[in-house]
């Protein structure tokens, strides 16, 4: 989310599990949520949240889903 939220770009993580920050895995793990992705929320031009996608299985994002959840995202 930090990474969506600062550069402004869509990013994701597939397996949760595998993250660096253990309070981030192990409270993914109690959710049982496996992958994510993170939009920036947009407001002329400027960074003002993220949308945060949350699968409970490894899924890959395709551009055509990023592209999707920017087009929700710049609804605000």
């Amino acid at each position: 989310a930090q990474t969506a939220l600062t550069e402004e770009r869509p990013c994701a993580t597939y397996d949760m599990r595998k993250i660096a920050d253990t309070r981030i895995a192990q409270a993914a793990q109690k959710e049982h949520i496996v992958s994510s992705a993170c939009i920036p929320l947009l407001f002329n031009g400027q960074s003002v949240g993220v949308l945060y996608i949350c699968c409970n299985d490894h899924h890959s994002f395709a551009p055509e889903d990023f592209h999707l959840l920017s087009l929700l995202a710049g609804q605000g």
